[in-house]
């Protein structure tokens, strides 16, 4: 998220279809229906890009959880890294 400067919906909405290898980038569906390329540093693509390899299927979603589910697992790991649990 903080990285690639997304909203966590945008993150949880990613397919395999989105990686654009010739630009180490996403693109996102953003605010509003519009769609941009968010380039990414060259760690976080191949992470992300490894990860997407084990996704037969081009339009299902990368990570199989809810915005709630997202922001629970945010909250443990800023507790458990001694931040204060508002973490937004």
């Amino acid at each position: 998220l903080y990285t690639a400067g997304l909203r966590i919906s945008e993150v949880l909405a990613l397919t395999p279809r989105a990686l654009k290898a010739e630009h180490t980038a996403i693109e996102v569906l953003g605010k509003g229906g519009r769609s941009r390329v968010i380039p990414l540093p060259t760690d976080l693509w191949n992470q992300l890009e490894a990860f997407a390899q084990g996704t037969p299927d081009q339009d299902a979603r990368l990570f199989g959880i809810t915005r709630q589910a997202a922001w629970k697992m945010l909250k443990k790991l800023a507790l458990q890294a001694g931040l204060p649990p508002e973490v937004s």
